[in-house]
């Protein structure tokens, strides 16, 4: 008997066509495996039946157990490298030829776009040489996060529901055939010192670098839905609410730095004429504008997070009278109309 380990295992991703949800194996267009990014931990996806327990007069024990909708859930972790991913949550870019062997993809919520469904696939080569393959169908995100820290890589976190599952004993028997390798990463991956972060505290219009962030969370809260109906136990379509990404980061107090945070939470520093600071009757001029700017290989492959507005929603000065730690500011910010822009140096025709 042999141990399985990861590296017998294949994890990769196509996209359903536009406006289908929950294709059978081999019916979407896209044969283009994708990787997710680099070191992809998968989680195990979770099956559950919902069942009823249905009890009879005069017996305390279940007279039977009912199945009620089947819902899967999966996620997956791995270090920024690709920005192909960013369709779960947007649906496909509008794309910008540079005519110099690079494309910008501009990532936005829209009223004529969809965010993507996909067929996750894994598939597990065993020493006896025989491969089984599992095909998760209608694979939606609903909770994506990008974040990173200092001293640490740039890393993104996926998770979300999948309406339907297929297994092969024989990835023979499989329409989509054998992938046989782990698709190739396209790009190098980033790290924290690929991060920078802009904002405009001081209300001038201009977001400025923002220095001494030690950590970042952008998360992007899709608020997807699994919908059911009349007729099978199997989600039949899915549901995008109200998209409401939040940035929460910590940067180190210092003394250029001690009061720009508290001022922009006040919304007290667009009043000049007090000799005091104290929160204002209204925050509207308090929402600052502002991006996230990732990069990494510039000419070959950059991301760039922007926003209109970035609302304080909490600001919590830490390690106050210990002086062994750093004093820090952690901030939440909600942000509106978000676009991601990413600059690759590969054809998006092949992506998505």
């Amino acid at each position: 008997m042999t141990v399985l380990t990861g590296g017998r295992t294949i994890w990769a991703f196509v996209w359903e066509d536009s406006n289908e949800y929950a294709q059978e194996p081999g019916e979407p267009s896209d044969t283009n495996f994708k990787a997710f990014g680099n070191r992809e931990d998968v989680n195990e996806p979770d099956r559950d039946n919902n069942y009823e327990a249905l009890f009879r007069p005069f017996n305390r024990q279940p007279d039977t157990y009912l199945e009620l909708e089947f819902t899967g859930s999966w996620g997956t972790d791995f270090v920024y490298t690709n920005p192909w991913w960013l369709a779960f949550i947007f649906g496909e870019p509008e794309v910008e030829d540079n005519e110099d062997g690079t494309w910008d993809l501009e990532f936005s919520v829209r009223t004529d776009e969809v965010p993507k469904s996909a067929h996750l696939i894994r598939e597990t080569h065993y020493p006896d040489g025989t491969t089984t393959q599992t095909v998760f169908i209608g694979a939606v995100v609903d909770g994506p996060s990008l974040n990173t820290s200092v001293q640490d890589t740039m890393d993104v976190s996926l998770d979300g529901f999948y309406a339907d599952e297929r297994h092969y004993e024989d990835v023979d028997d499989s329409p989509i055939g054998e992938i046989e390798d782990q698709p190739d990463t396209e790009f190098r991956p980033l790290n924290f010192a690929n991060a920078e972060l802009y904002l405009d505290l001081d209300d001038d219009g201009t977001p400025e670098f923002t220095g001494n962030v030690q950590d970042l969370d952008l998360t992007f809260n899709s608020n997807a839905e699994a919908d059911h109906e009349l007729g099978t136990r199997f989600s039949t379509e899915r549901t995008f609410l109200g998209f409401e990404p939040d940035l929460s980061y910590t940067s180190r107090i210092t003394t250029q730095s001690k009061s720009e945070e508290q001022k922009s939470f006040y919304g007290s520093q667009v009043d000049d004429t007090l000799d005091h600071e104290m929160p204002a009757e209204e925050l509207t001029d308090a929402a600052i504008m502002g991006r996230v700017q990732l990069f990494s290989r510039k000419e070959e492959n950059e991301l760039s997070v922007n926003f209109e507005e970035a609302f304080p929603s909490t600001y919590t000065p830490t390690n106050l009278g210990d002086p062994e730690s750093a004093m820090d500011d952690d901030v939440d910010r909600l942000l509106t109309n978000l676009t991601a822009t990413a600059t690759v140096d590969k054809d998006p025709d092949e992506y998505f």
